[in-house]
């Protein structure tokens, strides 16, 4: 027994209890501890770990091949399988992020079909060797998969709870031997067996992973194979042009060429959302001012008296309103449209910020909102409108004039914009 898998061992015990097989493996006792788990299996499962790691996984872990071998081998497959941790990986899924060649093929041997299972991350065994950089394991899984009489071919286009495949996975760290291995496979009819395409949860496909990451040597025999195996951007609609005798140099330079194009329509739509933050933080700001300078045309003394006013009197003759009504109104429409503007292209600029900078924007925008409020509240003319049994306060009367006004300018829009689509669709 090593001296790492005792320190191991005496650490598990110290902080989750006494354990029969962890005692008998410390004691370098193989034969004890390969009874007990066959008398009682119940003692390979229990926790040792915050994460829900299992006896067993510690065992993988820090044991030898040949012990691990001879342990599994005591262990009945369906329980073996079962043995989860806190994000319902197996220890298919454990082996592969750590490295476990060994223990991989013995696991492999007592519960082939585990290198279906996902975890609560939608992950294969064979994305989590990926993602931790274990390519041999990756190898190690794919020649058992080849094996197995299930459609191996369609385990290696399953997708992940990101949408990514392993061949996502594998240009986005550069694993170029994988890349290469990936490509080599080829169904009966003579298509590739792997998805090249395939577009993950953010609309893109493995090409534009590699054109956001472009930084060393491997970049160009990866652009040399996706180039051969006809890759495509996302929002590709036309099959790519063959790069068949061109020099990996000068499939880099295509694709520097594509991301230098991307990099300046991205720079162009932002540089119009600002233009278009700008105008409406100059209206709103325009807006708010003018709601608070609105006393030097229209006195307050003016229009402190209350006054009564029934609905069918104002249909007839709309001018027994104060004109400062309307124009608290209209100044209203202004002020509420141009921070609604505001506030959607904010946090749409803020989506990557943390959750702090992103609530800034919804704090100072209430604090604007409410203090417009209060001033308008000020401002009011001071009248109601009776409605039947009920009086409604001119305030009040404000917001619905502009609720109307807003889901009419809403309507408007939609219906003009539906409009032209039929209209450039002809």
């Amino acid at each position: 027994m090593s001296s790492v898998m005792s320190r191991a061992i005496k650490c598990s015990q110290s902080s989750w209890g006494n354990n029969p097989l962890l005692v008998a493996l410390s004691h370098d006792n193989i034969d004890r501890a390969k009874n007990l788990i066959r008398v009682n299996p119940e003692l390979s499962s229990r926790r040792i770990s915050a994460h829900g790691y299992t006896t067993m996984h510690l065992i993988c872990e820090v044991a030898d091949g040949p012990t691990v071998k001879e342990l599994i081998g005591e262990v009945q497959p369906d329980f073996l399988c079962s043995l989860r941790d806190l994000e319902r990986g197996t220890l298919l899924h454990f082996a592969a992020e750590k490295g476990k060649e060994v223990v991989l093929r013995a696991l492999l041997t007592r519960c082939p079909n585990s290198i279906q299972e996902l975890n609560l991350r939608a992950e294969t065994p064979l994305h989590v060797a990926l993602q931790n950089g274990q390519i041999g394991c990756f190898f190690v899984l794919v020649k058992q998969l080849q094996n197995l009489h299930f459609h191996w071919m369609d385990l290696l286009n399953r997708q992940d709870y990101k949408g990514n495949t392993v061949f996502h996975i594998a240009i986005l760290r550069k694993q170029v031997k994988v890349v290469k291995v990936l490509l080599s496979y080829k169904r009966r009819n003579g298509d590739r067996v792997v998805n090249v395409n395939s577009i993950n949860n953010s609309g893109l496909t493995a090409k534009d992973l590699f054109c956001q990451n472009i930084s060393d040597r491997n970049d160009r025999d990866i652009c040399d194979m996706l180039h051969q195996a006809r890759a495509k951007n996302g929002d590709d609609d036309e099959e790519p042009p063959s790069c068949e005798g061109q020099v990996p140099s000068d499939c880099l330079q295509s694709v520097l060429g594509r991301i230098k194009e991307k990099m300046m329509q991205e720079n162009m739509d932002l540089m119009k959302k600002s233009l278009l933050l700008a105008v409406f933080i100059f209206l709103a700001n325009a807006a708010h001012d003018g709601l608070l300078n609105l006393s030097n045309i229209y006195p307050l003394e003016h229009h402190v008296e209350t006054l009564n006013i029934r609905v069918k009197d104002i249909i007839r003759s709309p001018n027994l309103l104060p004109d400062v009504f309307y124009v608290i109104v209209a100044n209203s429409i202004a002020f509420f449209g141009s921070m609604s503007v505001i506030l959607v292209n904010t946090c749409s600029m803020a989506s990557k910020w943390s959750l702090c900078y992103r609530a800034l924007p919804l704090l100072v925008a209430g604090a604007m909102l409410v203090s417009y409020g209060l001033a308008a509240k000020k401002m009011m003319p001071k009248f109601l409108i009776i409605v039947g049994p009920h009086k409604v306060p001119s305030f009040l009367v404000a917001c619905l004039f502009d609720l109307q006004l807003f889901c009419f300018t809403v309507a408007a829009w939609l219906i003009g914009k539906q409009i032209f689509r039929l209209l450039s669709a002809t």
